[in-house]
């Protein structure tokens, strides 16, 4: 079905939602819309039915009570043969017409702050440390030529969201017509991309204002723009909505702003093709400000990297015969709030025994400071990324480097994983998990609560929250685990897991990107579709 004129269906739907369900005259954005009743075979009227009329040359709309009629209206439009042009302005005038005022305000904003943005840009790019060469990107413009083939754009904010981009990009690898294009904000998610895929055309995301955003589009031309989690611009949805490109968000989360803005939310979404959400609850949320059942997924594990995290044998080897018999645990993805409990818990254990802590920086600049930390906690340091290598005397070991995670993962059977003590919201337990390590966290993972909740109940998670709990776990740990060189069945790479088969969501998914996909799906109300392969 035609893009455009399937969105056209859903800005009407969307109007018309936001009026009382009754026959009569009523007034929407300031224009009056006319509601009628319908009467049935038997000549009795339908109590689930209105007719409404949108406009003297087009047919009118039948909402109904409780189903999404968007499908039926678009095959209406086709049969209008309506020209590219009115099409167009009937989208124009349509998000005129359900456009809230907040994303009116934004637009003028942003054209009115155009330099204020343009030195955002600039000091954004400079605090991340990122190539000069690439700061043209933050405007929309590139050095790179658009292929040939056709682009799918995917945008992601970070590091975490980037990664759950791993196994959408591994499908699209076997499509040679098809050319991922992945932006971001962050230069740790520019290096973690070009290490673990470099052949992806990776960009820094345009600032989202609509001179920016359309230099992007006229460029690269993509026809779907998939985001994750709840990375919801208002020119970067809009712009794409307007060139009839095909919208997927995946894995929606918990959101003060979908509570506190549902009709700004309600509008942007309105564009989406599919909305995959991490629980029901969310899914219920999106329901409750507009959006079509048929469009919203729950899937809790939408975007998981199931794929295990690469090892480098050489690498692994190495480090193991740096490190010995020692005991060793492992910090990874951690945040400054974890800086403390950790580094406090490590110095407590230096006491005792002599274990070897490896700490994963979530952001590899947060390095120096991790160093001055274990100064004033009387530890002392190796830099990986400096070439340092693990002596007697390191008690702690900087791993801030990209792409090596699951080598270290590989080096202990107990992780810490950041992000559950401040207001991160935690991690993705299931990479460390793939290694069947034992996992300890902070509890605010509302994140990947679900995630947690199946490895708490399996044992291989626990909650942490305070020094002494992190002391008392890790040393009841590493008193149990074998030397890692004497771990036979933790060889030099852990299993593989064997690529699962497409589930229903991840298919639903996959199909909308490529554009195979019917514009409806239609999941049970309440059911949760596994994971994302």
């Amino acid at each position: 079905m035609n893009a455009k004129l399937t969105l056209a269906a859903r800005l009407i739907e969307y109007e018309l939602r936001r009026i009382p369900f009754a026959p009569g005259r009523h007034c929407s954005c300031g224009q009056d819309l006319v509601l009628q009743s319908l009467v049935d075979a038997d000549g009795l009227i339908d109590e689930n039915r209105l007719s409404a009329i949108i406009a003297p040359d087009l047919p009118p709309y039948v909402l109904h009570r409780q189903k999404s009629a968007t499908d039926l209206y678009t095959q209406e439009l086709v049969q209008q043969s309506l020209s590219e042009h009115q099409t167009d302005t009937l989208i124009a005038l349509l998000q005129r017409r359900t456009c809230p005022k907040t994303v009116r305000i934004l637009h003028v904003m942003t054209r009115m702050l155009r330099i204020a943005i343009w030195i955002l840009g600039i000091f954004v790019h400079r605090r991340e440390a990122a190539p000069r060469s690439r700061l043209g990107e933050r405007f929309g413009k590139t050095n790179k030529l658009r292929p040939k083939s056709r682009v799918i754009w995917l945008h992601a904010a970070s590091l975490g969201e980037v990664k759950k981009l791993h196994n959408i990009l591994s499908k699209l690898s076997h499509h040679s017509d098809i050319t991922p294009v992945v932006t971001t904000y962050t230069a740790s998610s520019a290096q973690w991309m070009a290490s673990s895929f470099p052949n992806v055309i990776h960009q820094f995301a345009p600032l989202d204002t609509q001179c920016y955003v359309d230099r992007f589009l006229n460029h690269w031309r993509p026809e779907c723009l998939v985001v994750v989690e709840n990375e919801l611009w208002p020119e970067m949805i809009l712009g794409a909505a307007r060139r009839g490109m095909r919208l997927v968000q995946l894995g929606a989360r918990a959101s003060s702003s979908r509570r506190k803005y549902r009709k700004v939310v309600g509008f942007l979404m309105t564009h989406f093709n599919l909305i995959t959400c991490v629980n029901d609850e969310i899914r219920r949320e999106f329901i409750d400000i507009g959006i079509a059942p048929e469009r919203v997924l729950t899937d809790d594990e939408t975007g998981a990297a199931l794929q295990q995290l690469p090892v480098d044998e050489a690498q692994l080897a190495n480090l193991r015969h740096q490190i010995g018999t020692r005991p060793v645990w492992v910090a990874a993805s951690t945040h400054p709030t974890d800086m403390d409990i950790v580094l406090q818990a490590q110095s407590a254990l230096c006491v005792a025994g002599n274990p070897i802590l490896i700490m994963a920086p979530r952001h590899p600049r947060d390095a120096r400071a991790i160093m001055r930390h274990c100064q004033t906690h009387g530890l002392s340091t190796s830099l990986r990324s400096m070439g340092d290598a693990i002596t007697d005397n390191t008690d702690v070991y900087i791993a801030d480097t990209f792409g090596e995670l699951g080598t270290m993962f590989s080096l202990s059977q107990t992780v810490y994983l950041g992000g559950g003590i401040g207001n991160e919201g935690g991690h993705n337990p299931s990479e460390p998990a793939a290694f069947q390590c034992q996992i300890l966290s902070g509890p605010r993972v509302a994140n990947h609560e679900q995630a947690f909740a199946k490895l708490i109940v399996t044992r291989q998670a626990e909650f942490i929250d305070s020094p002494q709990q992190l002391i008392t776990a890790v040393g009841a740990r590493l008193s149990v685990d074998r030397p890692v060189q004497a771990d036979v069945q933790r060889s030099t790479t852990a299993p593989v897991h064997p690529e699962p088969q497409m589930c229903h969501a991840a298919k639903l998914v996959l199909d909308h990107v490529l554009g195979t996909a019917d514009n409806v799906v239609h999941p049970k109300e309440n059911s949760s579709i596994g994971n994302l392969a």
